[in-house]
Parts: C-alpha cells; structure tokens; sequence
C-alpha cells in the first residue's frame, strides 16, 4: 500500500457530451465512483474525492478551490489539500484501476514532477502522478486563465510511461480508455463482456 502519497479522484465536471454524470453511471452493481474509490483505497491509504460541490457531510469529499470547470482546478485543490509529496490524480470517467500501471508509475515519482501513461490515443493527464513542486507554476498557469493541462508539461520534468510499458500491465490499455459519450460506455461494455 502506498502510504506517502494521495489519491484524488476528479468528479467535478459537467459530463455534458455523457448527458449525465459519469461517476453515477452504473458498473458491476455499483457507480464509476464507487468502483474507482473502492479499487484505488486497496493502492492508497488516503483517498479523497473532488467535487464542485458538497452534498453532504462525507468525509471523502472535498471541494474544488476555484469555481472553473477544469481538471487543472482539480490537480491543483489535490496539491493544495496535501501535506504529501506527491498525489496520484484519477478521473471518473473510467471505472477501472490497474494497481501493477500504478505502482510502476510510483517508482519515478519521487524523481519527476509528473509521471503520466503516453498511449497512441495521447497522454492521460488524469491517471497520473503530480508533486507538490510544480503549485507555483500551476497558480501562474491560473492566474492567466490557462487551464490545458498538457501544456503545463512544457515547463515541468515528466516522466512519460509509454505505451510497451503500460502493455506489460494493462494489455488492452482499457483502464486509459475514455469513456466520454453514451456510445463510448456501450461500446466499453461490450470490449470488456468480449475478454
């Protein structure tokens, strides 16, 4: 178990091309959200969940600092709300966690300032690993209303994961797949009831 750093998992946007709530969507007799925290509180001793905004008193949720749909907001209330070196950054719109990626990604991420998984579809900004060393650059990112995340990268040291190392844990890489419409988590079903 990984005990030196945090897990936060983002599930503050508007799943507006979903036309509903991706952490609600259903999976094995639970949520996207549940089957995300369950799975990464097996990695990670401390796992937080970050909303726009709270429902009610669970201790697991906190809200995003700034009131922006943006993951970079996410990242950035994960930096701010740990005392940790690092945090470990998971998107809801994926249900599934390969502990062995993880843990292979949390060998470089005393070294980096991101480790981030590299696949033919592009980087995984959220399913990445950030250290508390780049808030400033971030808060400069902020200040100037610019909020993608990749090209935050630019001024930072990444370790990219590519993808002959994410195929020695995840063969069909579809813990890094995104599930962004309705015909995108039909057609995720349907990968997954095929082996």
């Amino acid at each position: 178990m990984i005990k030196d750093s945090v897990a936060y998992i983002l599930a503050g946007g508007k799943s507006q091309r979903m036309g509903r709530d991706k952490a609600n969507l259903e999976w094995s007799g639970t949520t996207f959200l549940e089957s995300i925290y369950s799975s990464l509180k097996t990695i990670f001793k401390e796992v937080f969940i970050i909303v726009k905004k709270k429902e009610d008193d669970d201790s697991r949720y906190l809200e995003d600092l700034l009131d922006i749909y943006s993951p970079l907001t996410g990242i950035y209330t994960a930096l701010k709300h740990t005392d940790k070196e690092f945090v470990f950054i998971k998107a809801c719109d994926n249900p599934l966690v390969s502990e062995k990626l993880i843990f292979e990604m949390y060998k470089f991420a005393r070294d980096y300032d991101v480790v981030v998984p590299k696949a033919p579809d592009g980087l995984h900004p959220l399913y990445a690993f950030y250290s508390k060393r780049i808030l400033p650059e971030i808060e400069k990112f902020l200040s100037q209303n610019s909020f993608k995340i990749i090209n935050l990268y630019e001024s930072l040291k990444v370790k990219y994961i590519v993808e002959r190392e994410i195929k020695k844990f995840d063969k069909k890489m579809v813990t890094l797949r995104n599930i962004n419409t309705p015909d995108d988590y039909n057609n995720f079903k349907e990968l997954l009831r095929e082996g």
